[in-house]
């Protein structure tokens, strides 16, 4: 009686009613919609199921993922918002709480300890003269939602 009250006052199969959200971030479908989104939203909207895609990407995702250097191309990443890497930024949420290897930041103390002011004086002018990475600092600027999303 109770399944099939369940069944009819809903769309979906029976094993819909079990999915959680974590298994919509890793669904192919809602991968290949966020690329979308994130090239030109006005082609995203014609999807289907746009509006729970973009439901739960502004309440998930959207705080996190930031735009980054690596190699000679600009690439999604995403920003670790809590655990000991809170505030950094990472090729995938999952590395985000993983252990800290401590010979690697002993190896980097020694390093950042030799070169003195090499380490950082390089990136200041990296940051302040490179094209991309001042590209980069205007695309992760936040936006005004007044103005529809532009800054």
């Amino acid at each position: 009686m109770l399944l099939r009250q369940i069944t009819e006052n809903t769309n979906e199969g029976i094993f819909d009613i079990f999915k959680s959200e974590k298994e919509l971030k890793d669904s192919p479908e809602f991968k290949g919609w966020l690329k979308l989104y994130l090239k030109n939203p006005d082609i995203a909207a014609m999807h289907k199921r746009h509006e729970e895609f973009l439901k739960y990407y502004n309440e998930n995702m959207k705080e996190g993922l930031v735009w980054s250097r690596q190699g000679g191309k600009q690439v999604r990443k995403y920003r670790c918002t809590s655990g000991v890497r809170k505030g950094r930024t990472m090729a995938s949420p999952a590395s985000c709480n993983m252990p800290l290897d401590v010979s690697k930041g002993q190896t980097l103390k020694k390093t950042k300890a030799s070169k003195q002011g090499k380490v950082r004086m390089t990136g200041i002018k990296t940051r302040a003269q490179n094209v991309r990475s001042r590209r980069l600092q205007t695309i992760n600027r936040p936006t005004n939602k007044r103005r529809g999303g532009r800054l």
